[in-house]
């Protein structure tokens, strides 16, 4: 019986903090947010390939890390009302000024 008691209280705190997430997401969907700084965080992200696989010759490929990694752009920004965060891999250029910077939507 004791085993059971366990089982409701996980649901039980898994029910809870399903609605504070709700009421999180719920509250920053309607904040008028007001952006930090982005930050830059680039991602190290594996390199595949796609090779023939040897089952038959019905021409499947599967894709496979080549051992290499590329480093791909991406920033974050964050409200400093409600906490939310974004993010984007996007960039604009700016022919006026001599910057770019990231580009949120």
């Amino acid at each position: 019986m004791a085993e059971n008691n366990i089982g409701e209280n996980y649901a039980e705190e898994l029910r809870r903090l399903k609605a504070k997430v709700n009421e999180i997401e719920a509250m920053q969907a309607y904040c008028d947010h007001v952006w930090g700084d982005p930050k830059y965080i680039p991602e190290k992200v594996a390199i595949m390939r796609n090779v023939p696989t040897k089952q038959g010759s019905d021409g499947r490929w599967k894709s496979i890390p080549t051992g290499g990694y590329e480093i791909k752009d991406k920033w974050s920004r964050m409200c400093t009302k409600c906490g939310k965060i974004e993010y984007t891999t996007e960039q604009y250029i700016s022919y006026q000024e001599v910057k770019g910077g990231p580009k949120f939507r």
